[in-house]
């Protein structure tokens, strides 16, 4: 019999060890908060790292505008919330909480920006690099499961994740997701030679890790990222600057037209003026796209490369599982090729769909930003259909963002990408929350002065059936709802607050099952912690054949 509970397929447990990390000092930097000491030191007020006046100047506010009050514990009256994107959201209670109604397996994934970490420390001497983000955050994950041990425990083979979760434990895989996995000079294809990367693979594999993501939100010799969020451009641009010490070069991303296989992409470089003030402030010639390309849609130039192909080839000669998440489309149909050669299943862990974008008309005079609208980092029904043919996962993100006839961010968007990836065939479906990634979580579908459907119903009024056919047993989750969700001595409505920390991910899951066009459905999610061990196993089974 498989196990019944649900997999996290990918976020970010140790970022406050990212972005430059925990200072000489024991403060701690960009990313606010801490997932293991008492609470009142864990999330304390973060006024004196992230108002303009403090360390990080106006930087936060760049990246955070909705700031301005700073206040976490004790009142959390400003974060965590469902909106925030630098502040401690994984608490050891809320994942705790997680666990407790249904969680199974987590796949905790190291994660940095060099840029917004510079920035931040404003030439101060902190090693801000990946690799040394990437080798403190798997050390503290370690550290962190060590303290945690009556309840939680890493994997390294699907065996042991069998046996974690049988004695009752949740499952942590270590996984990488960093702009430069091969090292920071390793921008561009031609810089790494293609025999290293067996020894980079290596590496990693020494220490734990089982899941990596290729590239990130960058280019780099292995590959070209997707495309869809002019901020991380100003990252490509910094990366080649920082480590090539080339200034006659600038390395911003090189775009072309959507066409073909891309041709349902609508987002455009550029368009989106909320990321003005950020272009602006990093004042380096930020490229006119749109007057250059035109505005149909705009996509990545750069594939994979040799030295990709090398890495690729080496995780799977170990087995491990390979995240496409942030390939460019053309990076992402060359993997799935040397996939196919394999019979080599993948994993998607946090991605949203194209056919179910919301519309970007292209006449004239139209919007030229619609949120939304199809990017390149979303799959296209064809790459969603050659996955499912190789048996691979996908985790839907939990940030899916406004989806095809709804103005809202809510379980409701994720519920219908959940119906949608059921309609095309795809049977083995996760979720990938990217909590503390540097994305928004899911909003409530309610409103303060709306009564909600649900929230102030008596326990009494449920039907202990319907929520019994998913597999699992969702009345403790229902009381929870009910009893609120707890962080401190805070409760948090889901019905108002949405999924404002990891804690409240049993909410988040609740709100999808009691909505009547996804109730019916539900076995794969509550079954996807087994879907992603049989994957698992089935990459070994592929890396000995």
């Amino acid at each position: 019999m498989g196990i019944t509970g649900y997999a996290d397929l990918h976020c970010h447990p140790m970022s406050h060890l990212g972005f430059g990390g925990v200072r000489a000092n024991g403060t701690l930097g960009f990313f606010w908060g801490n997932p293991t000491q008492p609470i009142d030191q864990a999330l304390p007020c973060c006024k004196g790292a992230h108002s303009p006046t403090g360390r990080g100047g106006v930087v936060p506010s760049l990246t955070e505008p909705e700031g301005g009050d700073y206040d976490g514990y004790p009142t959390f009256d400003c974060w965590p919330r469902h909106t925030t994107v630098i502040h401690q959201q994984m608490y050891l209670d809320s994942i705790k909480n997680a666990f407790t109604c249904g969680l199974k397996l987590l796949v905790a994934s190291a994660v940095n920006s060099e840029l917004l970490a510079d920035l931040y420390d404003n030439g101060n001497p902190i090693d801000t690099s990946d690799e040394t983000s990437v080798s403190s955050q798997l050390a503290g994950m370690k550290a962190f499961a060590a303290q945690c041990s009556d309840w939680m425990q890493i994997a390294t083979t699907p065996d042991e994740a069998r046996a974690i979760i049988d004695a009752g434990k949740l499952c942590i895989i270590l996984a990488i997701e960093c702009d430069s996995i091969a090292g920071g000079r390793m921008r561009r294809d031609g810089q790494l030679d293609p025999t290293a990367c067996d020894g980079i693979v290596q590496k990693w594999w020494n220490q734990g890790v089982r899941l990596i993501n290729p590239v990130h939100l960058v280019d780099n010799a292995l590959g070209g990222t997707s495309i869809y969020d002019d901020r991380f451009n100003l990252s490509n641009h910094y990366l080649y600057r920082k480590y090539a010490n080339d200034l006659s070069q600038p390395w911003w991303w090189e775009a072309q037209a959507a066409s073909d296989d891309t041709a349902d992409v609508r987002f455009l470089l550029g368009s989106n003026s909320d990321n003005n003030l950020l272009i602006n402030f990093y004042a380096q010639g930020y490229p006119g796209y749109m007057q250059e390309l035109g505005l149909v849609g705009h996509v990545n130039a750069h594939g994979l490369t040799n030295a990709g192909s090398a890495f690729v080839e080496a995780m799977m000669k170990r087995g491990m599982l390979v995240d496409v998440e942030h390939m460019s489309s053309r990076m992402l149909d060359s993997v799935l090729t040397q996939a196919e050669d394999r019979s080599y299943p993948l994993v998607s862990s946090h991605t949203g769909f194209r056919g179910l974008a919301v519309n970007r008309p292209t006449s004239p005079g139209s919007p030229l930003f619609v949120k939304g609208c199809a990017t390149e980092a979303m799959r296209s029904d064809k790459q969603l259909l050659r996955l499912q043919k190789l048996g691979s996962i996908i985790g839907i993100g939990g940030h899916v963002g406004l989806v095809e006839k709804l103005t809202i961010d809510s379980s409701k968007g994720w519920a219908r990408a959940y119906r949608y990836c059921q309609e095309l065939g795809i049977d083995r479906i996760a979720i990938g929350t990217d909590m503390n990634g540097f994305a928004q979580a899911p909003g409530p579908r309610f409103v303060p002065d709306i009564t909600a459907p649900y929230g102030l119903r008596p326990l009494e009024s449920w039907d202990p059936i319907r929520p019994l056919q998913y597999g699992v047993d969702l009345i403790p989750i229902v009381k929870k709802v009910l009893q609120m969700s707890a962080l401190g001595k805070t409760n948090y409505n889901y019905n108002t607050s949405g999924m404002a920390h990891y804690g409240m991910l049993p909410d988040f899951t609740l709100d999808v099952a009691l909505q009547q066009d996804a109730s019916e459905s539900l076995e794969m999610f509550f079954n996807s912690a087994e879907a992603f061990i049989e994957v698992w196993e089935t990459c070994l089974s592929a890396a000995s054949a």
